[in-house]
């Protein structure tokens, strides 16, 4: 279902083709008609700025062809909207209606760019995170792993294992380096679950509880799949802030944008009462 900014988009876009295809409109003397569709007429003069320059007679065909089908069917559709349109349908208000909505928005867009402080400290994250606490519920498992795919055909896999359950990480890094297709020693950030299943297989992936830490292996397809994970948050259990950092960000800012224009409303508001630009009339009277 289209939202109404995107039905005033259209509305006004059929009105103002609508209106340059009445009678009255003014075309180029010598300008070629195109298309018709009942009293709707498409003019060369109307795309000739679509037309690349110097482009071959057959090009421009193309465009003008192309253009023209499109055109045609705009106008079936608009033409079918005339007639089936609502008797109350007030066309006119909704077109001052959503050009008033675009005046405000390009305002109000213009002041935020000009004015918004984008500036966000550690201690400010910190802060806002806090004051949030029990809003960044997760939907999912979220891990610290470790991760190896490595080509069945190597040699030492046994001792790797051992070292891998063992969380030897020196010399797990020094083999992965050599010998893992892929392979991630993650101690720090948080990754769901989901994620980490995209390079699993589902053969190891039917074995694991994501809630849980563990080792795991399995052979699929030629690789041998190592999987170790260290630490877990539940499903339901609270995002950390590391891992939300960029959602942070974004509702401080969206915060600070509505708060400067709810206090640009109010001050112009109050500077136009004090200008007595503002009446207000009592109907009873």
């Amino acid at each position: 279902m289209k939202s109404i900014t995107q039905l005033y988009s259209v509305l006004i876009l059929l009105t103002i083709i609508a209106c340059k295809q009445s009678p009255d409109y003014g075309y180029p003397e010598g300008d070629i008609e195109l298309a018709r569709v009942e009293d709707k007429t498409l003019m060369l003069s109307d795309i000739a700025a679509l037309i690349p320059e110097n482009s071959s007679s057959e090009d421009s065909a193309q465009v003008i062809r192309a253009f023209s089908e499109n055109w045609a069917k705009e106008m079936v559709v608009l033409l079918s909207a005339e007639k089936a349109v609502s008797h109350d349908l007030n066309l006119d208000r909704l077109i001052k209606n959503y050009r008033e909505s675009l005046l405000i928005n390009n305002f109000e867009q213009k002041y935020v760019e000009k004015n918004l402080d984008t500036l966000i400290t550690e201690e400010q994250l910190n802060q806002f995170y806090e004051e949030h606490q029990g809003h960044f519920i997760s939907q999912e498992p979220l891990l610290k792993y470790w991760y190896a795919k490595i080509a069945a055909n190597k040699s030492g896999l046994d001792k790797f294992y051992e070292r891998w359950k063992n969380k030897n990480k020196n010399y797990i890094e020094n083999y992965c380096s050599k010998m893992s297709n892929s392979y991630s020693l993650n101690d720090t950030l948080w990754i769901a679950a989901s994620e980490i299943k995209q390079q699993l297989p589902q053969k190891l992936i039917s074995r694991i509880n994501f809630e849980k830490k563990g080792v795991f292996q399995a052979n699929h397809n030629g690789f041998e799949y190592f999987l170790n994970i260290n630490s877990v948050i539940k499903k339901g259990g609270e995002e950390p802030k590391e891992y939300i950092t960029d959602k942070l960000i974004k509702l401080i800012l969206h915060k600070r944008k509505t708060e400067m224009l709810d206090k640009l409303r109010d001050v112009l508001y109050s500077k136009a009462l004090d200008d007595n630009l503002v009446q207000f009339f009592d109907e009873a009277k």
